[in-house]
C-alpha cells in the first residue's frame, strides 16, 4: 500500500470497512469457497512447516500447549469435548459411542452407574491399540472413570481383580469390627 492509498484509508476508514463488509455480505459463498480451495491446497504445506518447526524444539510446542490450556481452561475444556475422542480414537468412534451409549443405556458397562455425557470413557483392549486409540475391533464399551482406572491397573487382569477383592473382603470385614470397638471421643460440644 503506498503513502496515497495510506491517507486515503486513514480519512475514509469507516466507508472503506462498510464497503469490504458488504462486499463479504454480498459474495459470502464465493469467499467460503475460495476459503476452502486455499486451505485444501496449502494444508499439507502448513502442516510439514509445523511438523519441522515442532521436530526442531518439541518441548517448546508442548509448553505453549500447556500455557494455552492453563490460560484458556474453558476453551481447553470444550475443545478436549469437541475433539477429544475423534482424534484419539480415530474413525467412527461418533457412531460406536452413540450405539455403545444406547445398548448400555447410558450406565458404564462394568458398574452399571450413571455416565455422565460430558465425561465417558472408551474402554477398550490395549493389546490391539496402545493407550488413548482404538478402533471398532477393540472398543469393549463405555466405562465411568473410576471402572476405566481400576481395570486400567490392574492390566485389564479378571484374576487379579477377583484376588484383590476377595483379599479385600475379610479385611474390610475386620477393620470394621475394630472400629466398632473404639471408645467413643468426646466432643467438644458433647452433653
Amino acid at each position: 500500500m503506498g503513502d496515497k492509498e495510506r491517507r486515503y484509508y486513514a480519512a475514509h476508514r469507516e466507508e472503506v470497512l462498510e464497503r469490504a463488509r458488504k462486499y463479504r455480505e454480498a459474495n459470502r459463498e464465493l469467499l467460503r469457497e475460495k476459503s476452502r480451495r486455499y486451505e485444501e491446497e496449502h494444508r499439507e504445506s502448513r502442516r510439514e512447516r509445523f511438523k519441522s518447526k515442532y521436530a526442531a524444539d518439541p518441548e517448546r510446542w508442548r509448553q505453549k500447549t500447556r500455557d494455552w490450556r492453563a490460560a484458556n481452561p474453558e476453551k481447553a475444556k470444550a475443545f478436549g469435548r469437541k475433539h477429544g475422542d475423534r482424534t484419539r480414537h480415530g474413525a467412527g468412534v461418533d457412531r460406536d459411542r452413540a450405539r455403545m451409549w444406547e445398548a448400555q443405556g447410558g450406565r458404564c458397562y462394568l458398574c452399571s452407574d450413571a455416565l455422565d455425557p460430558e465425561d465417558v470413557n472408551i474402554d477398550h483392549d490395549h493389546e490391539c491399540c496402545p493407550r488413548n486409540r482404538s478402533c471398532s475391533y477393540c472398543r469393549r464399551g463405555l466405562a465411568c472413570g473410576r471402572c476405566n482406572l481400576i481395570i486400567g491397573h490392574a492390566g485389564d487382569d479378571p484374576d487379579l481383580l477377583e484376588l484383590i477383592a476377595s483379599k479385600l473382603r475379610p479385611v474390610l470385614a475386620a477393620t470394621k469390627a475394630r472400629m466398632a470397638e473404639k471408645p467413643q471421643q468426646m466432643g467438644m460440644f458433647s452433653a
